[in-house]
C-alpha cells in the first residue's frame, strides 16, 4: 500500500499495532552522464514496492533528499545539511507515530546515508522514541 494513495479513513482503519510503515530513502545526486539524478531513490522505491507484493506493508512516499556533501560540486546534486536531514527523518517518523503506528522500517538506497542513519538511530534510541 502506498501512503499517498490512501484516504484518511483508510489510514484510520489500519491496524496500527501490526502495520509496518516503510520509508524508502535515496538521494538526488550525480550518477554519471548516463543515469538520472534520482537513481538511488527510484531504485530503492521500486525494490520496496516489489517487496510489499510479498509481505504487506504501508510505504511512505520516498525521500529523495539526503546529506550528499561529496557530490555537491556536481550539477543537479541537492544536498541537505546533516542537521536538516536528521530532523526531517525525525519529523516524518514523529508524524507517522502520531497517527498511531508503532513499527517503522527505513530502507536506504544511497550508500552515503549509512553514517547519518546510524547517528539517527542512536539519537532516537537515546530519546526512547523507537
Amino acid at each position: 500500500m502506498k501512503w499517498e494513495e490512501l484516504t484518511s479513513k483508510d489510514i484510520e482503519e489500519l491496524d496500527k499495532d501490526k502495520t509496518v510503515v516503510i520509508l524508502p530513502i535515496g538521494s538526488i545526486e550525480v550518477h554519471g552522464p548516463h543515469l538520472p539524478l534520482g537513481t538511488d531513490t527510484i531504485t530503492i522505491y521500486y525494490v520496496v514496492l516489489k517487496a510489499t507484493e510479498i509481505e504487506d506493508a504501508l510505504v511512505l512516499p520516498p525521500l529523495y533528499y539526503a546529506y550528499v556533501p561529496e557530490n555537491r560540486n556536481f550539477k543537479g546534486t541537492i544536498s541537505l545539511k546533516s542537521d536538516t536531514f536528521l530532523k526531517l527523518l525525525e519529523d516524518i517518523l514523529d508524524e507517522v507515530a502520531r497517527q498511531g503506528f508503532k513499527k517503522f522500517l527505513i530502507v536506504n538506497g544511497h550508500g552515503g546515508n549509512r553514517r547519518p542513519l546510524a547517528l539517527f538511530l542512536r539519537k532516537m534510541l537515546e530519546k526512547n522514541k523507537r
